[in-house]
């Protein structure tokens, strides 16, 4: 992943620097804010599963031969680790302090002992709190939606009006016409009677 490549990143890793450097970063009196996330560690084990084991990630075929031969299934067993396997493996052969950093117990990653922390937070808090401001955004789309919908509505019952003023008005100009176009009337006076009419006798 990127965010491990130092050759990209050129971001220098805490146990590189000197230690006197290393320490006036990692000290209670730093004036740096010094954080790190945790996850919960059953999802984060089943996660590592997930990720690496269930489809044999490249670079983890041999990781699941060795697991495969732990746990006593014959050298035959091509089948990828089932997540059972997985943790009964993890539980009785790894040691939860060396063993690969995708399932190491989480304080070995940290150094609690070691750097003083300004917070250690969980990141089920953060995507809790990703969810709640995806709701809050929801809500205010739906929202400007409605009012949407309540000018488009306003906007069509102005033009229903409006066409019904145009309505009653040629209703009034039919009626007109019609009493016009009455017999024995002048020819010059007579009004024709309807819309094709007058289209007929247009120049």
């Amino acid at each position: 992943m990127l965010v491990h490549d130092q050759e990209v990143l050129q971001v220098p890793r805490l146990t590189t620097l000197p230690p006197d450097i290393a320490a006036s970063v990692i000290g209670p009196d730093s004036g740096y804010l010094v954080f790190g996330f945790v996850r919960n560690p059953y999802s984060r084990l089943f996660s590592a599963w997930s990720n690496k084991l269930k489809f044999v990630e490249p670079g983890y075929a041999g990781r699941t031969a060795e697991i495969k031969r732990a746990i006593g299934c014959p050298d035959r067993d091509t089948a990828p680790v089932s997540f059972d396997e997985f943790v009964n493996y993890v539980c009785r052969y790894e040691d939860r302090l060396l063993c690969d950093h995708h399932w190491v117990l989480q304080s070995a990653l940290l150094f609690p002992e070691v750097i003083t922390y300004s917070f250690i937070g969980r990141t089920d808090d953060v995507l809790t709190a990703e969810l709640i401001e995806r709701n809050r955004m929801i809500d205010v789309l739906y929202d400007k939606i409605d009012k949407l919908s309540d000018i488009i509505c306003y906007l069509h019952a102005q033009v229903e009006r409006r066409t019904g003023h145009l309505d009653r008005a040629y209703a009034s100009l039919e009626k007109y016409a019609a009493m016009a176009c009455t017999p024995g009337a002048p020819a010059g006076q007579r009004v024709p009677a309807d819309r094709d009419a007058v289209r007929a006798t247009s120049p």
